[in-house]
């Protein structure tokens, strides 16, 4: 009777650690079902991590990642306060900074440690459960009901990681609150910079569609609207609705409902290895 909503990893992790609870979705893996990945993915250095692969007994090996920005003149710089102010305003396609989340742009890093890892073999060894198969239509947060493929469950507890407009909807509760852009990932063999020294580079040129680009066999385009013409040969596209998140407080907690994850918790700056903490020491 504990059941978590949502498919992708941060649902696949808690349930790694809580095999008690039971995933409800259409399928496993979430965005990592690409046939490309969609945008840089790493899994950041710390002891919570290394316990997981320990855990999950995945091979691994350490390596730094290595970021660059792009300026308005198309060079590599530096970059300041002022240019993580364009490059949030250019990332959520927006004109002022009324929701301005300081924590985007990897806090200006040049680098960081990371754990290299293969994430599908990672997907392929957490998929490896029975999970339901189906859509939750509606949330009773009163009488604690999910209405799953037109069936009525009754639960304990829930764990959230659905994106919390999504969820708020479900239970029909309000998600005026909640401010979204739709992401676009292109894959192409083309870019019209240098970054041969870098894993992935923010790019905040006006002019450009894109605002970073991360190589993966090519090159990967972030982007959030179609409002310029792409330049490059497209080899790859994936469309994500209403996914990039305009973060937002949400003091909103319903008893018996754990919110898990970046869309889960619906903040921009959670990254696998907070899910892996969460995961790890909640007793939820």
């Amino acid at each position: 009777m504990n059941y978590i909503l949502g498919g992708g990893i941060s649902a696949l992790i808690f349930n790694f650690y809580h095999k008690d609870y039971t995933i409800i979705s259409p399928d496993v893996g979430g965005q990592f079902n690409s046939n490309f990945n969609l945008g840089p993915r790493y899994l950041h250095k710390n002891k919570y991590t290394e316990k997981f692969l320990q855990d999950i007994k995945l091979q691994y090996k350490e390596r730094i990642v290595n970021v660059g920005y792009v300026n308005e003149f198309g060079e590599l710089c530096i970059p300041d306060e002022s240019y993580r102010r364009k490059y949030y305003m250019k990332s959520r396609h927006i004109d002022n900074l009324e929701k301005y989340d300081s924590s985007i742009m990897t806090s200006f890093k040049n680098s960081f440690e990371i754990y290299d890892i293969d994430f599908k073999l990672l997907i392929d060894k957490l998929s490896n459960i029975k999970y339901i198969n189906g859509n939750v239509k509606s949330i009773n947060l009163h009488d604690k009901k999910l209405l799953v493929n037109n069936k009525e469950l009754n639960y304990n507890k829930i764990v959230s990681t659905i994106p919390l407009n999504i969820f708020n909807k479900m239970t029909s509760f309000t998600d005026e609150i909640f401010q979204k852009q739709d992401m676009i990932y292109i894959k192409s063999n083309e870019y019209d910079i240098n970054i041969s020294d870098y894993d992935y580079v923010y790019d905040i040129r006006k002019d450009k569609p894109w605002h970073r680009v991360s190589k993966d066999k090519g090159f990967i385009y972030d982007l959030c609207s179609y409002s310029f013409d792409f330049p490059f040969d497209v080899l790859a596209l994936k469309e994500l609705n209403g996914s990039q998140i305009i973060s937002t407080t949400n003091n909103y907690e319903p008893e018996d409902v754990l919110f898990l994850g970046r869309y889960g918790e619906w903040k921009h700056n959670i990254k696998i290895e907070d899910v892996i903490q969460k995961s790890m020491e909640t007793n939820f």
